[in-house]
């Protein structure tokens, strides 16, 4: 049976608010180095919660009860080998970190214990071993968050490829497919699966290799990076397909290439996404962008240069401005790939430059955009509102657009401007400053 939590003095610990939901399972047949371990551990860990068994049994009984952070599995039980007992231990706690310690040093158990499902093998005869399973701990505890965080990173990556409008892909820095949509099935007649992995001349026209290997595997950025190229492709069952791809190169912090991003459409496919917001070259000079349709709304006064020519999109799309607890709802009126205008319901209490983030989702997918309040105006309230009620018009600029967000956004535009209301924008106020309601 397991023991109650053990209490400690914590006041001398190290507070750190980020382990006070640590639960610790202690599996150990002496009392005295599990009181030992306890105390150790909390001084570090303040608000941990830990639990102790002193046979395998009851481990495994203990095991599945909760989602147990670490597992501290000493490898001396009485009645059963601790290293048996961890393929079983491990199935039960998938998430937790498993550490065994022994009173041996024994390299071939400890490579025995980690195939088995272990994290780590520590030397509990060591002087300093109370010291340093705290810190090892923490490593470890660290390490699996980041791993965590990374795969809902590659998770919401994947999501956003196989949902956004277009096709969607990305190479690797050697030209290899890293994610492409699940509408290259339709296309070409692949699954996303069967490209992954592959190198993207495996899908080129013989005719096209000299140029458009460099339209598909782009390493420029920006407004010298390619848009709407022509290019064809051979299908699975040797079809020739003619597609226009969008494309830009992604760096690292370094500056170092890491790959290629971009968006291809069958030709002929309605007006591509550069088409819509650009003009064709005239005398080797560009051209301003062209306007989409007037917006039906009256436009906040122009807060920047660009902002009257860049290319809009009138919308009546579902919006919300959270703050703390609070949402307030709103539509978005025009949109374009500079900024965005919110008319919400309700008045918040936000600032004019105060940094915001912009959540547009799409059929299951997310494109988050950072920006900031550029103008706030007060917009006369609707003829059902309560009397005295104003409504508050944001005009929200966006942050540097990366090369990742910037053809997607494109792309939501387009496909906006078919469908208005297609999608939904959720906006999320910093709080880093004080704010004075308006």
């Amino acid at each position: 049976m397991g023991s109650p939590s053990l209490a400690a003095d914590s006041s001398q610990g190290i507070a750190l608010s980020d382990t006070k939901s640590l639960t610790l399972l202690l599996i150990h047949e002496q009392a005295e180095e599990i009181k030992q371990t306890t105390i150790c551990m909390r001084q570090v860990y303040p608000g941990c919660r830990v639990e102790a068994v002193y046979s395998a049994e009851e481990a495994l009984e203990w095991g599945p009860k909760q989602e147990w952070g670490v597992i501290l599995l000493d490898e001396q039980l009485s009645h059963r080998n601790a290293l048996d007992l961890l393929p079983e231990l491990r199935r039960q706690a998938p998430s937790s970190v498993i550490i065994v310690q022994a009173d041996h040093h024994d390299a071939k158990t400890a490579a025995k214990a980690i195939r088995a499902g272990a994290d780590l093998f520590l030397y509990k005869k060591s002087p300093a071993f109370l010291t340093e399973l705290p810190i090892v701990t923490r490593g470890v505890l660290e390490q699996r968050a980041l791993q965590k965080e990374l795969a809902a990173a590659r998770e919401r990556h994947s999501c956003l490829v196989e949902h956004f409008p277009g096709l969607l892909y990305e190479l690797d820095a050697d030209g290899r497919f890293v994610a492409i949509g699940a509408g290259v099935t339709a296309l070409l007649g692949y699954s996303s699966q069967e490209l992954t992995g592959t190198h993207y001349s495996s899908l080129l026209h013989p005719d096209e290799w000299r140029l458009a290997r460099h339209h598909l595997h782009e390493r420029r950025t920006g407004p010298r990076a390619q848009r709407d190229k022509a290019v064809r492709l051979i299908g699975k069952h040797g079809g020739v397909v003619k597609v226009a791809c969008q494309t830009a190169g992604l760096y690292g912090l370094q500056r170092q290439f890491l790959g290629t991003i971009g968006i291809i459409k069958q030709a002929g496919e309605g007006s591509s996404t550069a088409s819509a917001l650009t003009r064709p070259h005239d005398h080797g000079r560009r051209a301003d962008p062209a306007p989409f349709p007037a917006p039906a709304v009256k436009e906040p006064r122009a807060f920047y240069p660009d902002r009257r020519r860049a290319g809009r999109v009138s919308v009546q799309m579902e919006a919300s401005l959270h703050l703390r607890d609070t949402a307030f709802p709103g539509v978005v009126q025009d949109i374009s790939l500079t900024d965005v205008y919110v008319v919400l319901d309700v008045a918040p209490p936000v600032t004019q430059d105060q940094p915001v983030r912009l959540d547009f989702f799409l059929d299951g997918a997310i494109l988050q955009v950072m920006g900031k309040i550029a103008e706030i105006r007060h917009v006369p309230a609707q003829s059902e509102a309560p009397q005295g009620q104003q409504r508050l018009g944001l005009a929200i600029l966006y942050s540097d657009l990366g090369a990742i967000e910037q053809p997607i956004l494109s792309s939501l535009l387009e496909e906006l401007h078919v469908q208005p209301s297609c999608a939904k924008l959720t906006i999320f106020p910093s709080l880093s400053r004080n704010v004075e309601s308006h």
